[in-house]
């Protein structure tokens, strides 16, 4: 009885590995898929968007970029070291905390310039580091204007575009926070949450357009929130934990986006937190509330709900009774995180492990439900 349902556990999990390797497309080269592209590149002059404009120009050629940033000089510096002439290159300074009539003319300068954008890479963004009480408002809300409203407003703008053509790639160079949080950074991963949860909600309205996103996770130390006391697993454990050489990391994010990745995990330390975070959340907040750092997200996608009328029990909505009586026996238990049924596991489980799958679930729910 056992062996038969170990083995049926088995048969199940192979055929997830099975549907998520023939959802997952093939291996495309950064050159192929690059190939006469427009990329507009956004935070162009800070050290991660520059190595981006490096490797691009370097592994594709034909690619006719946009440079934008708030420091013009940089931008043009930028252009000249890389020898893009005019047909290659257009410098376009942005200032993220404008309006959308704002975007909406510098979008129109690029259309006239080379007629269409392929790819917006959503690189700019800023930080702060202070405790909670220590944080005024607006810092609170510079933040938010910057990394969340300021990237969707110009990716809105963008959008019309990508619908007009019914083609478009969106990147977003996230973040780490975006999962688990880091003492005296609760503004900026609040933000990078946001973020998250605006373009996974994205790609599901906009599959049908076929429209693509990815969402790069840079870890805490190249996005410059690694908490002090972790500081040492660096020099303890050497290669693993070390800051990647920045070619490398402009590569292998390219390639993820060549290869229409959701996500882009650019560190060991990345899989390994994240992994942490699904599986022993309190442990994870054990370590990390030990090294000044603490831990708290949630994630829970609605759009399965007609499963609960389908499928019945397994899936089925609690007992408002149980449901408050669960909810209050884990904070008794000062548990991280209650999750309350099990499609909720499921889907969390998903998420992490197989999120084109989810995606693919998701986005084709309403057929499945005919």
């Amino acid at each position: 009885m056992f062996l038969a349902i170990l083995f049926q556990i088995f048969l199940y999990f192979g055929i997830i590995l099975l549907v998520t390797y023939w959802l997952y497309p093939s291996h495309v080269d950064i050159e192929e898929y690059f190939q006469n592209k427009v990329v507009w590149i956004t935070g162009a002059s800070s050290d991660t968007g520059r190595e981006l404009v490096k490797q691009l120009a370097r592994h594709s050629p034909t690619t006719r970029l946009i440079l934008s940033g708030t420091q013009d000089q940089k931008l043009h510096k930028l252009a000249k070291e890389l020898q893009l002439d005019s047909d290659h290159c257009l410098v376009l300074p942005l200032d993220l905390e404008r309006q959308h009539d704002f975007f909406k003319s510098k979008i129109d300068l690029v259309l006239e310039r080379f007629g269409q954008i392929d790819v917006l890479i959503n690189n700019a963004g800023i930080s702060h580091r202070d405790s909670i009480q220590e944080t005024g408002y607006n810092v609170d809300a510079r933040l938010m204007n910057v990394n969340y409203l300021g990237t969707i407003t110009l990716s809105k703008t963008v959008l019309e575009h990508f619908i007009e053509r019914q083609q478009g790639h969106f990147v977003v160079v996230s973040s780490i926070a975006s999962y688990v949080g880091s003492a005296l950074y609760s503004s900026y991963a609040a933000s990078k949450h946001a973020l998250r949860g605006f373009f996974d909600c994205l790609r599901l309205e906009h599959a049908q357009d076929h429209i693509d996103v990815t969402i790069v996770c840079p870890d805490f130390i190249r996005t410059a929130i690694l908490p002090n006391a972790l500081e040492d697993l660096i020099s303890k454990y050497g290669k693993m934990y070390s800051k990647s050489d920045p070619s490398k990391y402009a590569c292998d994010v390219l390639r993820g986006i060549a290869n229409r990745k959701h996500e882009i995990y650019v560190s060991h330390l990345t899989s390994i937190l994240i992994y942490l975070r699904r599986f022993f959340p309190q442990l994870l907040y054990y370590i990390l509330s030990h090294t000044k750092s603490f831990i708290r997200t949630a994630i829970l996608p609605n759009a399965l709900e007609d499963l609960v009328l389908k499928y019945g029990k397994m899936y089925s909505k609690p007992d408002p009774s149980k449901h408050a009586c669960d909810i209050l026996r884990g904070i008794a238990n000062r548990k991280h995180e209650i999750y309350v049924s099990h499609l909720t596991s499921i889907l969390i489980y998903l998420r992490r492990f197989f999120p084109q799958l989810l995606y693919y679930i998701l986005s084709h729910t309403k057929s499945i439900m005919k």
